[in-house]
């Protein structure tokens, strides 16, 4: 895996573009600003837009430029001030970061980017790299979530959304400095009309780190999102994320300075498609595809002539990959139901190199991994109100903005059935083995 300078060189044409339109706008003057405001809403919670009152899950919503005011550059530090998050950081900035929710495991947390999965196989998931450059808002779901994102959900959801663009051509770009020879460089551009919208952006971080030698950490971020929406009631989107990081360790297993060249690479893909169609009032189908890759390196050599003792070198090889389709109907019942129903297909495959010398010898493994796996959901969210209270109720909102308790009544249930056909190593698939993680189990049921 070859360092990334040529995207550091794309990156800082693409920051120039972007100055230049921001000069060319400042000539044209200012549009007032749009007053209006909208009431929020919730996605992750259902999987369809809802607004935030009526959503029954726990449900925390981070705003993008609230965490861009704050000067937070990362998801895993915006995390940290969610109830029942808990974040830890393995050593200096790139170190292993995983989120625990509610007590559960790191792999119980599923973590998307506009709808793309991001975790392994397995559910294991670094933050490491996850930035909060050109980021919307951060949605988190607590509690179980099988029913709707399958067995990574066992103890919540965390989904990141990017900005969309709108109105004329516009840009912005950023660039600030701090200690440890920190320097951190953003910039995107987006505009959009009713029929397209678009938005790319990229960013840099890159620091020397806390330890005096061999600490140095870099991360370039390329995003890029365009919508399509043909009539109101037909729409299609394009989401892409391409990230690579690479990060210098000098410490060992227990936090000891001992080594001068130990590094890690890592480059990462995420890119989805997903196309709507209102077929009738009250009815819409969903369809989506996604792809998420990641290829690491583990570059270990011994520190020089003289290091011979025990393992003084190791190095690996690592590729991920996650493939789904996804289709869901919604549907709106009588009696203010709606039903949503769908099913899902992935594929992953995990592949591995890694080769260890040491005072006993050299070694060498390698093994390659492969999952299918099929999954049919049927979740309802059904809320049931007053009829002679309704129009009382928006009168109260608007005047008093207090609802009283007895005016709506919310439930949300749920059923869905998963399975995987094979699992294992190349050569040798076992069908329904008992796995956990994304790759799920024979014949399980999950409810919520």
């Amino acid at each position: 895996m070859e360092p990334t300078s040529v995207a550091d060189r794309w990156l800082g044409v693409v920051l120039v573009a972007i100055l230049i339109t921001l000069v060319a706008e400042g000539s044209q003057g200012q549009e007032p600003a749009d007053t209006a405001r909208l009431e929020p809403v919730v996605v992750t919670a259902n999987r369809m837009a809802t607004p935030a009152a009526e959503v029954t899950a726990a449900v925390s919503v981070l705003d993008g430029r609230d965490l861009e005011a704050r000067g937070i550059a990362t998801v895993a530090d915006a995390l940290r001030d969610v109830v029942a998050v808990n974040v830890v950081r393995n050593g200096s900035h790139g170190g292993l970061t995983s989120a625990f929710v509610r007590g559960g495991e790191g792999d119980y947390v599923k973590v998307l980017v506009d709808g793309v999965p991001i975790n392994e196989p397995g559910g294991t998931i670094d933050l490491a790299h996850l930035t909060t450059d050109n980021v919307e808002r951060i949605e988190i779901v607590r509690g179980p979530v099988s029913v709707l994102y399958g067995s990574d959900a066992v103890s919540g959801v965390i989904q990141i959304f990017t900005r969309r663009g709108s109105g004329a051509l516009h840009g912005d770009a950023s660039v600030r400095a701090g200690t440890y020879t920190s320097v951190d460089a953003n910039g995107g551009i987006a505009g959009g009309a009713d029929v397209v919208d678009y938005a790319v952006a990229a960013a840099r971080s890159q620091t020397d780190g806390i330890y005096e030698s061999n600490n140095e950490y870099s991360n370039t971020v390329w995003n890029g999102t365009i919508g399509v929406s043909v009539d109101g009631r037909s729409g299609a989107r394009v989401t892409a994320r391409y990230g690579a990081s690479e990060y210098h360790y000098p410490t060992d297993g227990v936090g000891a300075v001992v080594d001068d060249n130990a590094v890690q690479r890592r480059d990462e893909i995420a890119a989805g498609i997903e196309a709507r169609r209102e077929l009738s009032t009250g009815v819409e189908v969903r369809a989506a595809l996604a792809l998420s890759q990641a290829d690491s390196e583990i570059d270990d050599r011994p520190d020089g002539p003289a290091d011979t003792l025990g393992y003084y070198a190791y190095s690996s090889v690592r590729r991920t990959k996650r493939q789904s389709a996804d289709l869901r109907a919604h549907v709106q019942l009588p009696l203010m139901t709606l039903l949503s129903v769908g099913g899902s297909l992935e594929w992953q495959r995990e592949h591995a190199e890694e080769e260890t010398a040491s005072a006993y010898g050299p070694s060498a493994a390698s093994n390659d991994r492969r999952g299918l796996c099929r999954a049919s959901e049927r979740p309802a969210r059904t809320t049931f109100r007053h009829p002679r209270r309704a129009s009382r109720r928006q009168q109260r909102v608007r005047h008093v903005r207090v609802l009283p308790w007895r005016c709506q009544l919310r439930v949300t249930h749920g059923y869905a059935r998963s399975g995987d056909r094979r699992y294992g190593v190349q050569g040798a698939h076992f069908p329904r083995t008992l796995c956990r993680g994304a790759v799920r189990t024979g014949e399980s049921r999950t409810s919520a």
